[in-house]
């Protein structure tokens, strides 16, 4: 007879050794047949992949995680453990909890903020104001550059700081937040840390070709005869007295206009639109 010694001595397996293999190869024909790897490193288009610089662990992408939840019928909970949110700082922190049959399986954390480079860059850029469309302050506040077209042809432009609220990106960081607490909780749920990584798909923004800032402002950029032209239609919208008089000018004047920049036709058309709307009688 054993003693109670030795029986706790003995260790206690919830799966037999041959089992555990099992599972492990049929996870194994699980990730080799249905998850999509990357067509390259990088790329972030399949269900995971190899992140440039950051080890050899490949990194388990959203639809990767759906559907391993699929697989294993995961309903994920969430909640919110952090919050932070103003003008200048937009910040959460989730929690994920999944479950199979309302049993409880595992959980995970997931938190991002404005402060993160690519939503900071997102909400300060610089933008550049061809002159005729700068206002004042941007032309007080922004630098005059001088730039080239294609054809040879020089014009002006001001390199102007534009700093958005934080807030603007609210809705984006929290579900990022609750995209990576998702990510944490299924990859603990199905203990795939031996195969996966997690959160490097969002550093993939640092391998990425940076943007060119000094590209092409304008496609048509505006000749001197194209800009007194502008002006003089600008200044005639106005002195209009009626919305019929707003159509019937924008008839007239319909071959001049079209001659001119998309960006001083779509100026105009505005213009157009707001005298009309300021002289439509309104119907009560």
């Amino acid at each position: 007879m054993e003693t109670a010694l030795q029986k706790q001595e003995q260790p206690i397996f919830a799966l037999t050794i041959n089992e555990f293999k099992a599972q492990l190869a049929e996870m194994d024909k699980f990730i080799a047949e249905c998850l999509i790897p990357d067509s390259e490193p990088g790329k972030c288009d399949g269900d995971y992949g190899i992140i440039p610089g950051c080890g050899d662990k490949p990194t388990l992408h959203q639809p990767g995680v759906d559907k391993l939840s699929r697989l294993f019928s995961l309903v994920p909970d969430f909640e919110i453990i952090e919050k932070e949110a103003s003008d200048k700082l937009v910040r959460y922190v989730l929690k994920c909890r999944v479950s199979i049959n309302d049993i409880f399986i595992g959980a995970g954390l997931g938190a991002c903020s404005t402060a993160e480079s690519k939503y900071h860059k997102a909400l300060n850029k610089i933008d550049f104001v061809v002159e005729w469309e700068a206002t004042a302050e941007q032309k007080a506040t922004g630098k005059r550059v001088k730039k080239q077209s294609k054809k040879g042809t020089d014009y002006w432009v001001y390199e102007v700081a534009i700093t958005l609220p934080a807030y603007e990106l609210e809705n984006t960081i929290i579900k990022m937040a609750a995209v990576r607490a998702k990510r944490a909780a299924v990859i603990t749920a199905t203990r795939l840390h031996h195969k996966f990584t997690q959160d490097l798909e969002d550093m993939n923004h640092r391998y990425e070709k940076p943007e060119e800032v000094d590209a092409e402002v304008v496609e048509n950029e505006p000749t001197s005869a194209q800009f007194d032209m502008f002006t003089v239609l600008k200044e005639e919208i106005p002195k209009l007295k009626t919305a019929e008089g707003v159509q019937a000018w924008g008839s007239a004047n319909k071959k001049t206009i079209d001659a001119l920049p998309e960006s001083m036709i779509t100026d105009l058309r505005n213009l157009c639109y707001q005298r009309k709307m300021k002289l439509q009688p309104i119907n009560k």
